[in-house]
């Protein structure tokens, strides 16, 4: 689902605050919202790392699942949730301060399958977005810095520039453009690592001196690209 199709699903439910749109609905609560912490929270779930800027498959199932992110204080970010065919969308919105205890901010529960929620943190700290077990009811998500004097995440996000010294988010990695071969020649940008790479791809020389199948067999091994072609050629 893209971008312009998330702003069309936008007038059919917002909910922003705490009370919101549905409000406490049973069912959604499985965590028990006095004394949580995030392990509790992330205790037999799949996990994900949820980004800013990027749209993302949440594939929900017969385990829960929770999506962490980090946000700065005084930001302001629009958290977009979706159904793939319209069927009714539950989750929960946590905060975990930073004594590792946590609170249930939102459980939202709405039958039009989409919701649009408000986050405005007062201080830093990492968010949780946790889906209950269900039987195939697959969403995707979306998180957009709306406001915030330095963005609105601590770390560098997916297609931002990674100069040295900077430091992409967890399951990043800051990938250099072809032909550079150190993080002091040229800026590199964020870019969620490969776990696989296609068969049928061009080979390449890395700047270790080794030649590899492709660019993604290069970045998967953590490698820059110095050029198309084996590093025999």
């Amino acid at each position: 689902m893209n971008r312009n199709t998330f702003r069309a699903f936008a007038a059919v439910l917002v909910v922003t605050g705490a009370g919101g749109c549905g409000g406490r609905t049973a069912g959604i609560t499985a965590t028990d919202e006095e004394g949580s912490t995030l392990s509790a929270i992330e205790q037999g779930a799949t996990l994900q790392r949820a980004y800013l800027g990027v749209t993302q498959h949440v594939a929900v199932g017969a385990r829960p699942v929770v999506s962490t992110f980090d946000l700065v204080g005084g930001s302001q970010v629009a958290l977009e949730v979706a159904s793939h065919d319209g069927a009714p969308l539950r989750f929960e919105v946590w905060r975990v301060r930073v004594d590792g205890t946590a609170s249930l901010l939102v459980p939202i529960d709405s039958r039009s399958g989409f919701a649009l929620q408000q986050i405005a943190p007062e201080e830093d700290g990492t968010w949780v977005l946790r889906f209950p077990a269900a039987t195939g009811d697959d969403v995707v998500t979306r998180l957009d810095c709306v406001a915030g004097m330095h963005g609105c995440a601590r770390t560098r996000q997916p297609g931002e520039s990674c100069p040295a010294g900077w430091s992409c988010d967890v399951g990043l990695a800051c990938q250099l453009p072809v032909g550079v071969c150190g993080p002091l020649a040229g800026v590199g940008t964020c870019a969620v690592q490969p776990t696989t790479c296609a068969d049928d791809v061009e080979v390449v020389c890395g700047c270790d001196g080794r030649t590899y199948p492709s660019e993604c067999a290069a970045r998967l091994a953590g490698k820059a690209v110095l050029r198309a072609g084996s590093c025999d050629g």
